[in-house]
């Protein structure tokens, strides 16, 4: 299904476009646009009990979710489809696509807050670095410059380095920069751009 065809995207001129765009990784993030202002954040995550891997905390993402929609219904919401890696091997792809799954189930279920289905769509990464990062460096973080650039005031740091060579050095989260470029393609393409 396409992004303009959805049935329940109704786009007026004269109401300003709301759209949540949501990178679903394990270094996630959510990113909304609303008449101009832009908003970014890192996905909720919490311990999985299995080492160090962490889980998306479904609770914390379904709260953020219903805050988001309370705002005002939006006009989109685009996550991001996870890749398929063979080569990263069955756990680490599994831990993707539980992740995707949730954030799929609670926008489903927000049908019942919203009493009707909220103008969700699955866009795969390629397909939003294409037209949001034409020319630019494909990989992991490779949104993070972009972003810089095109919303300065909009805080992406995850940590300041601690210690080390670079120590005092900011890393920036890649899941906010990524949710960031997902709405900004939502946007594009309900404006028709």
């Amino acid at each position: 299904m396409s992004i303009l065809s959805t049935e329940s995207t109704t786009v007026s001129k004269s109401t300003p476009l709301y759209v949540i765009g949501i990178d679903a990784g394990q270094k996630g993030g959510i990113a909304t646009h609303l008449g101009g202002a832009w908003t970014a954040r890192i996905l909720p995550m919490m311990p999985s009990g299995k080492g160090n891997r962490v889980v998306l905390d479904v609770g914390a993402f379904a709260d953020i979710m219903l805050e988001l929609v309370s705002v005002r219904f939006p006009d989109l919401v685009l996550v991001e489809k996870p890749p398929l890696i063979p080569k990263n091997g069955c756990l680490a792809t599994s831990g993707l696509f539980q992740g995707y799954g949730e954030i799929r189930g609670v926008i489903a279920a927000l049908y019942l807050y919203a009493g009707r289905r909220l103008p969700a769509e699955y866009v795969p990464a390629q397909e939003w670095m294409k037209e949001i990062l034409p020319g630019r460096a494909k990989g992991e973080k490779a949104s993070v410059p972009y972003v810089r650039e095109k919303h300065p005031n909009i805080d992406i740091v995850a940590k300041i380095k601690a210690s080390g060579p670079n120590k005092g050095q900011a890393e920036y989260h890649d899941g906010m920069a990524d949710a960031l470029c997902v709405a900004e393609y939502g946007l594009r393409k309900l404006k028709g751009e």
